[in-house]
């Protein structure tokens, strides 16, 4: 039987409902209920807590969100990790100090191994993304980043069927395969980002203050990367830095957004532009946002209440706000996710909707908290999510 899009927004806004009740029944998360179930699972340090009544509708106001926790990586983190999901749970993926990606799965539980994904050496941070968002359900997603060889590769990704409390680890269904023989020198040039609209996924990155895409129809197994699509230049003066984010926004939109991180006159802003699937369409307009950008921006498009939410990094706060569409940005409130005195952020957020283990999204930043020991501060990333299902309206 399909289950249409409208209801699985209901089953899963159910699925939070049942998880407030159970909370509320036993003084307990479901994680922490797990744990004494005998499951294994190691506690995570970073305080939880509930939301007051009534503040699940405020924008995405920060008591919407849990305070960060913190992970350890196996070695030292060289760059921002990645996460996708589009059910219960989301995969984190990180470059370690032998310049490989390693991914870990987490559910109810989280696999105790980092997984190596293949032997290739890169010189970006991973780029994840679901072939199929939420709400669709299809295991598989693809993962890309620029080889030290200076060119972009890409891996096709499943996540095997979760039989027990601890979810089996990512698996890959073939071998790394290059974009293209383009080679992109330059330690901010081809540094890829991934996006899916379910019909076909978009690769954006920059090379000399240009934004290009591919694009590739959907299955990913049966098409190729379409040739290079270029952007429009920037307005005259800005000097583009960084990872794009990308994401398809639903609805009247009906395109994805790509959004960058650049500087003009000494001030730094954040700049979008729509693409088609196959096309950019307009000309770069710059996001109104208040206060310092320290980071690449992150943005995820809830599909329950039609909402595009972006992240950035100011300072040691993570900012979120959400609009409509991104001309609206500037015009709604900004609220950042909880942080707790003794936690460090670092680097740019990455952030998915649809996973997450009692909520609907969940993002991941570089940092540590007081509790890791010195000498493994380079390892650390923090991890939070939403309570439930909140409205950002």
């Amino acid at each position: 039987m399909k289950i249409s899009e409208s209801n699985r927004s209901e089953i899963f806004r159910a699925s939070r409902v049942y998880g407030r009740i159970v909370r509320a029944a036993t003084g307990l998360s479901v994680i922490g209920a797990l744990s004494l179930l005998g499951s294994g699972c190691s506690v995570e340090t970073g305080a939880l807590q509930e939301p007051d009544t009534g503040t699940e509708t405020q924008a995405l106001h920060e008591n919407a969100w849990r305070n960060w926790s913190s992970r350890e990586a196996s070695t030292a983190i060289n760059d921002e990790p990645t996460i996708c999901s589009n059910t219960v749970g989301y995969v984190v993926g990180v470059r370690n100090s032998d310049q490989r990606y390693y991914l870990k799965r987490t559910s109810f539980s989280t696999n105790p191994n980092w997984k190596q994904f293949g032997t290739k050496t890169f010189s970006s941070p991973p780029s994840c993304s679901m072939q199929y968002a939420y709400p669709d359900t299809n295991p598989l997603f693809l993962l890309a980043g620029k080889g030290t060889d200076n060119r972009i590769y890409v891996i096709e990704g499943t996540l095997p069927t979760a039989t027990d409390l601890v979810p089996p680890n990512p698996d890959w269904t073939g071998p790394w395969a290059q974009v293209s023989s383009s080679e992109f020198s330059g330690s901010s040039n081809g540094r890829p980002a991934l996006g899916t609209n379910n019909s076909r996924v978009v690769l954006t990155y920059l090379n000399n203050n240009r934004i290009y895409a591919r694009y590739r129809n959907l299955p990913y197994g049966s098409n190729s990367w379409s040739s290079v699509v270029t952007a429009p230049q920037f307005p005259a003066g800005v000097t583009v830095t960084g990872i794009p984010a990308i994401t398809y926004v639903r609805g009247s939109t009906n395109r994805f957004t790509i959004m960058v991180r650049g500087t003009n006159a000494g001030a730094t802003g954040l700049y979008w532009i729509y693409f088609t699937g196959t096309a950019f369409q307009g000309s770069w307009g710059q996001a109104f946002i208040p206060g310092t950008i320290s980071s690449d921006p992150a943005m995820e498009y809830d599909t329950v209440y039609n909402a595009l939410t972006l992240y950035y990094r100011s300072g040691n706060e993570v900012i979120q706000t959400s609009v409509a569409h991104p001309g609206e940005l500037g015009s709604r409130p900004f609220w950042p996710i909880p942080n707790l005195a003794s936690t460090t952020v670092l680097g740019a957020p990455r952030v998915v909707f649809g996973g997450g283990i009692e909520g609907n999204r969940a993002a991941v930043i570089r940092g540590h908290d007081s509790a890791i020991p010195t000498a493994n501060k380079n390892r650390g990333h923090l991890l939070a999510e939403v309570f439930h299902a909140p409205s950002p309206w």
